[in-house]
């Protein structure tokens, strides 16, 4: 037999407490004769030896009770058992989940959570016996390859080598599985031991109740070890988002952060910093309550272009591993562009709106329609079309747009509702149109209604976020849209000038009239050119979960 919690046994002290008592009692008091009391020398032997009696059954009780109080707080086990006269021990299956995370890096007198819970486990392992099973089961990765074995001695090398995860975890998975696995053991003892500063954040009473209630029977015997032994300050950096979807040198990008105090006081003027390419570019102050989160809004400003990696980063407390999250984000040397047109001079406007981002920006090429077919579009990040139909290469535009390329589809400046109603449907579009004004006249001028300041082509495009305001152009001709996307600028009479259209990993964006100026007066409108670099740069930009990484 062992015990799981022997410095319990000192209080087996106590139990001579009683005795101790029983023995003050048994002073011989002086006797003095009274002729009145000479009757009571006639009680009867018997019933005195009755009385003596009793008082030794109550000591024994009172000594026995203390007794039992302190073995149960000391939890003896068995090493081994004999069942029915048989020779050999039942064999015992102890399974031990061991807290890995990075909360177990706290120190105190005794060393490290996490080494101290590493010695608890090999102390275990050296009072069972030879063909026991062991297993273990890491908080971190609970789903983890968890097989049993006897090799006790291979065993406790693989708990040495054991280092600190930056993954999280809950314990109610881990003792799931351990449930699960031991469950099919067929040793007669069935063990788990749960090693853990048992943090909130990493188990719920609720959820093991609910979860763990016909896992864990009657067979199995649960240990839990609790190290934390002091309240510790912590803070900790939860998420690191990127809230753009267009990144542009030189221009602001905004980041919210997540913080949260998992400690018992409340923290006031505490500093985040924001990183980029190892350079503070940002920081910011916040305040945060005990046991709550914060959510941190900055702003940094990347200065070159490439690959660029974002940290945000707390002050050190005594869990240094949850200071930091990273992000990464890339911004293109150059925007490789494709121009396509049925008539060339339809996309002249668009072609120039380019140029005033500076020939750095942008790489673009310039081709007729019929083209499509001979070029590999994978090469561009968005390609511009001006057309009514296409002929060929109407599949390479579609898988162009599903591997995540973008597309600006403009109408032709020759008027043909009916082909462009097919075009669209071939890209999988559920647009229909129905032509309405007349070119090259002034009968009709129809203005913009409403526009979503909210979506990113917008974002940074006013140097004043606070006066969203801009002349609409004036119409002349479009196709009357009525589309089932985002519509992003409406026109009076309800229906889409621009919408957009996510297709796969792609998106598509629909303008409703032809970028011309017998069509309109958009293209020389101030509006035309930032709106259309607003539009590459944003079709060009990636899924931006492919960047953050919100964990260790």
């Amino acid at each position: 037999m062992i015990f799981l919690n022997p410095a319990i046994l000192f209080g087996l002290l106590a139990a001579s407490i009683p005795v101790i008592i029983h023995l003050f009692n048994l002073r011989k008091l002086k006797k003095i004769e009274f002729s009145t009391l000479t009757f009571l020398k006639e009680l009867q032997k018997n019933k005195i030896r009755k009385i003596k009696l009793k008082q030794w059954i109550l000591l024994a009780l009172r000594v026995l009770i203390i007794l039992f109080v302190v073995m149960a707080f000391a939890r003896p086990a068995l090493q081994s058992m004999q069942i029915g006269g048989t020779t050999s021990a039942a064999k015992t299956t102890a399974i031990f989940i061991l807290d890995d995370t990075f909360s177990m890096s706290v120190v105190d007198q005794k060393g490290s959570y996490f080494n101290q819970a590493k010695e608890i486990i090999k102390q275990v392992l050296s009072q069972l016996q030879e063909g026991d099973e062991v297993g273990l089961i890491l908080v971190s990765n609970p789903k983890g390859e968890n097989k049993l074995t006897s090799n006790l001695s291979e065993f406790v090398k693989n708990i040495d080598q054991l280092v600190l995860s930056f993954a999280s975890g809950d314990l109610n998975s881990a003792i799931t599985k351990a449930s699960q696995i031991i469950s099919e053991s067929k040793n007669f003892n069935k063990e788990i031991y749960v090693l853990s500063d048992f943090q909130k954040n990493k188990i719920t009473k609720e959820n093991l109740n609910n979860d763990l209630s016909e896992l864990l029977n009657e067979g199995i015997r649960l240990y839990s070890f609790d190290l934390s032994d002091k309240d510790v300050f912590n803070l900790s950096v939860d998420e690191l988002k990127i809230n753009n979807q267009i990144f542009e040198k030189d221009k602001p990008v905004s980041f919210s952060i997540t913080i949260s105090n998992n400690s018992k006081q409340d923290v006031s003027n505490a500093v985040v910093s924001l990183f980029i390419n190892d350079e503070r570019a940002a920081q910011k102050s916040f305040d945060v309550s005990t046991g709550q989160s914060t959510i941190v809004e900055i702003e940094a400003i990347p200065k070159t272009n490439g690959f660029i990696d974002v940290v945000a980063e707390i002050e050190t407390d005594e869990i240094e591993q949850d200071n930091k999250r990273f992000a990464s984000l890339f911004i293109p040397e150059k925007i490789s562009v494709g121009l396509f047109a049925e008539n060339q001079n339809d996309l002249t406007y668009v072609d120039l709106a380019l140029q005033t981002a500076g020939q750095e920006k942008y790489q673009i090429e310039r081709k007729s329609l019929n083209q499509l077919t001979s070029q590999q579009l994978n090469k561009y990040q968005t390609i511009i079309i001006s057309a009514n139909t296409i002929a060929s290469g109407i599949e390479q535009v579609k898988n162009f747009v599903q591997n995540g390329g973008g597309v600006i589809l403009f109408p032709s400046s020759n008027q043909d509702a009916a082909r462009l109603n097919q075009l669209y449907s071939q890209l999988g579009l559920r647009i229909s149109s129905s032509f309405v004004g007349k070119v090259n006249s002034t009968d009709l001028k129809i203005k913009f209604d409403k526009t979503d300041f909210n979506h990113p082509v917008f974002q940074n495009i006013f140097q004043n976020d606070d006066k969203k305001k801009y002349e609409s152009p004036e119409l002349n001709a479009y196709y009357k849209l009525t589309s089932s996307g985002n519509q992003l600028i409406s026109l009076v009479d309800g229906s889409s000038f621009l919408s957009e259209h996510k297709i796969g990993k792609g998106k598509i964006f629909v303008f409703n009239s032809s970028p011309v100026l017998s069509w309109s007066d958009f293209p020389i409108k101030s509006i035309f050119a930032p709106l259309i670099n607003k539009s590459v740069a944003y079709l060009s930009s990636k899924e931006r979960d492919e960047n953050i990484f919100s964990r260790w």
